[in-house]
């Protein structure tokens, strides 16, 4: 039987992923695990901002959505890896600095780049975030305005295509891209009955944070972390566990 791969990324973000899983030779079932809902209604202050901070894709596109914000294109744009930049190149953003794929690389690349005193900078941030990006440039005198363009909604259930998969003991693979989806993933697994057959999955991570989560909640399930934080390196190892 064909093996499985589940895709836990909400779109656009899981096309890349899918197609490669597909190429692999997989069965491939989207379940996402969280949907990005948009924060309209914030306002964003038109200050001499000297640039923006941008941690996700949705970040971008949260600011691409907003006639009132198409003014911060002209700005240079840090963003925390390639989609995040690619994101921003759509949005406007012709100015991007693109830090080594992680929040704290897009710090030191903050640091290195700005001033504290040339005027202070915005950060799209979404609800929930990895690390503390605000707190940490404040401390080096930064001016941080941290503005929640969006909110990740965690799903309530599995995909019932996904839930028969795990019934049914159909062997591969399952993708997990943050800490906060590998979570979710074991709750839902949890709550369905279904951990055992979960365990059963290659677990394919994007980062040591996100296997950790996997580890400590899935302790027998078999764990793959990406060499890189990129969809890139994500596909070299859904070939590899093939």
């Amino acid at each position: 039987m064909t093996p499985v791969l589940i895709v836990t990324r909400p779109s656009p973000d899981s096309a890349f992923i899918c197609e490669c899983a597909a190429s692999a030779g997989f069965e491939v079932f989207r379940s996402p695990l969280i949907e990005i809902v948009f924060r309209h209604s914030v306002f964003i202050d038109q200050k001499a901002y000297q640039a923006v901070l941008v941690t996700s894709a949705n970040g971008a596109r949260a600011l691409a959505g907003r006639t009132d914000a198409s003014w911060l294109a002209g700005l240079p744009a840090v963003t925390v890896g390639p989609a995040s930049t690619a994101a921003s190149r759509d949005a406007g953003f012709d100015r991007i600095i693109q830090a080594d794929g992680d929040v704290d690389a897009l710090i030191a690349e903050t640091i290195r780049t700005f001033r504290p005193d040339a005027g202070a900078l915005l950060y799209a941030s979404g609800a929930q975030t990895t690390g503390d990006l605000q707190r940490v440039l404040q401390q080096k005198g930064f001016d941080v305005d941290r503005v929640v363009l969006y909110e990740a909604v965690r799903s309530a259930m599995l995909n019932l295509h996904v839930e028969a998969c795990l019934r049914n003991r159909r062997t591969g693979c399952v993708v997990l891209y943050s800490p906060r989806s590998a979570k979710i993933w074991c709750d839902l697994t949890s709550a369905a009955g279904l951990a055992g057959e979960a365990a059963g999955l290659k677990h394919l991570c994007l980062s040591h944070n996100v296997a950790n989560v996997v580890r400590a909640r899935l302790p027998d399930a078999p764990v793959l972390v990406s060499s890189r934080a990129d969809d890139a390196a994500m596909c070299e190892l859904i070939g590899a566990a093939q």
